[in-house]
Parts: C-alpha cells; sequence; structure tokens
C-alpha cells in the first residue's frame, strides 16, 4: 500500500494525464476512468476475454439494480435501474431486464411511469437502443415478439416526442406489422392512430388518411369502445384538414 502523499502524486499524474477523471469535489474518494479510456479497455476485453465481459456486466447488472428503491419516484432515483438496464443487455440478458426492470420498475406496465410521470424521453431511448440490432426497427432476437412489438411502439412514442419524426416513422410502422401478425387489433389500431397523427404533424394527408382509415377498421376489428370512438375523431380529424367537412362532420 502507498503511502498518502505517493498515492495522491499518482492520482495527480494519472489525471494531468487524463486517464482518470477529474475529482468529484461531491465525492472525492471516488475513481473514474476517463470515458474514452474506458471504453478503449472494455473493447479490448470484449474481444480478448468475452466470458469475463459478459460476467463483468451480468454483475454490475445485479449491482445497480439494487441500488435503488423498488420503485423509484424520481429521476434521479431512477439512475441506477438505467444503468441497470445498459448493463443487462452488455450481457445479453435483454429479455430478463425488459420484464423485470424496464417494464415492471421503470416504466410501472400500462403506467408509463418513465415517460408520463417523469418525462424521461431522452433517458427512455436511451435505455431502448440497448434492446435494438438496428436502431430503432431491428430489436435483438432475444425477445418474445410480444415484447418486440411493444418496444418498437415504445421507440416510436418517444422518438415523436423527441421530434425525430422520420426515425418514428420507421419504428412505428415496424411495431404496426409485429400487431397484425399477431393479431393484437387494439394495439395495431393504436399504432395506426400514432402513424395517422405522425403523417398528418408532417403535413402528408394522404398517407395520414391512409393509415386513419387502417386504425378505424383495426379498431372496429378490436372491439375495444374506446378505440373505436378514438379512430372516428382521428378520421373526422384528417377529413377536416382535407376540407371534407360533411364526412368530418358525420364522423
Amino acid at each position: 500500500q502507498l503511502p498518502h502523499d505517493e498515492w495522491e502524486w499518482a492520482l495527480d499524474n494519472l489525471r494531468a494525464a487524463r486517464l482518470i477523471a477529474n475529482k468529484d469535489p461531491q465525492n472525492p474518494s471516488l475513481l473514474d476512468c476517463h470515458p474514452l479510456v474506458r471504453e478503449h479497455y472494455g473493447d479490448k476485453v470484449k474481444a480478448l476475454n468475452p466470458q469475463a465481459w459478459v460476467e463483468a456486466h451480468r454483475r454490475l447488472y445485479e449491482y445497480y439494480k439494487s441500488q435503488t428503491t423498488e420503485y423509484p419516484e424520481t429521476i434521479e432515483e431512477m439512475t441506477p435501474l438505467y444503468s441497470a438496464v445498459a448493463h443487462a443487455c452488455q450481457a445479453g440478458l435483454h429479455q430478463n431486464a425488459f420484464d423485470e426492470v424496464y417494464k415492471r420498475r421503470i416504466q410501472r406496465y400500462e403506467e408509463y411511469y418513465n415517460m408520463y410521470k417523469l418525462g424521461a424521453f431522452s433517458a427512455d431511448l436511451a435505455i431502448l437502443s440497448g434492446f435494438f440490432e438496428e436502431p430503432w426497427y431491428k430489436p435483438v432476437g432475444g425477445l418474445s415478439a410480444l415484447d418486440r412489438s411493444e418496444l418498437l411502439g415504445c421507440a416510436g412514442f418517444v422518438l415523436i416526442k423527441l421530434g425525430r419524426f422520420t426515425e418514428a416513422m420507421k419504428s412505428i410502422e415496424a411495431a404496426l406489422q409485429e400487431f397484425l401478425r399477431l393479431e393484437d387489433w387494439k394495439e395495431a389500431a393504436i399504432n395506426a392512430n400514432n402513424l395517422s397523427e405522425l403523417h398528418l404533424t408532417t403535413g402528408d394527408l394522404i398517407r395520414s388518411y391512409y393509415y386513419a382509415e387502417k386504425c378505424l377498421s383495426l379498431a372496429d376489428l378490436s372491439g375495444n369502445v374506446f378505440w373505436k370512438v378514438n379512430a372516428r375523431t382521428v378520421l373526422a380529424t384528417v377529413l377536416y384538414q382535407k376540407g371534407e367537412f360533411e364526412q368530418a362532420e358525420d364522423l
């Protein structure tokens, strides 16, 4: 063990060479590599010892998911779970992380807490990136068909909120096709609705009308009363924008 003065001298030199991060005033005893250094050595470990790479990320996943409350209430409290998902994806634990951390603890299932309550859309997109082979339309192969569909829909919704409309279109169209294959008519109607509204926002009335009609047919097929009503509102909005006022009023 080095004497204190020599230890501090070594740290000062490593910081001067930008090999470790600057001292954190809030936590001066914390040591961390510069992100580029960490990435460099991470790539070397991944290439030379992939088993160690996977095991390290698995341990970090287990560590971070235990570092906060079961259901965090703030972005600060949620941050360890964001890290947990990132490490799980590097360890190939996509299904476990999606089910146990992202859906259950971060989003709280249908509550979508991270999106609707915290408005943490950028953080959500960063989390979702780990579940894609090709962003934002090709999920990793280790997820169930239903989860792939939900993942695509979530990514599209977040991309819309971040103003990334072109990317959102690809993601939501992929989600729509997945839900059609699953014959989940309600979720398919929701994604058709999102596509109609997205094309309306970008001024493409032809595509907006196409998806509004698709939303209506899928909503009727689902039998879901809310979406049967909503789909008619969506189509009426598009018709109104097209100047077809009587048809819009009928709907």
